[in-house]
């Protein structure tokens, strides 16, 4: 689910500002250290679109 709300969003891209309840969502995945390791490993160039 994350990564279509957030890497497929540099390919497809999609305003997720007028949904709140997705942009909190994000940001309590982006604050867990198993996700941060993940990117790190998986594609450390790119950042994550978490807003």
């Amino acid at each position: 689910m994350v990564f279509s709300l957030t890497t497929m969003r540099n390919f497809l891209p999609i305003d997720i500002a007028p949904y709140s309840g997705i942009r909190n969502y994000l940001q309590r995945i982006g604050a867990r250290d198993a996700y941060r390791r993940a990117m790190r490993t998986g594609d450390p160039e790119m950042a994550p679109l978490l807003t």
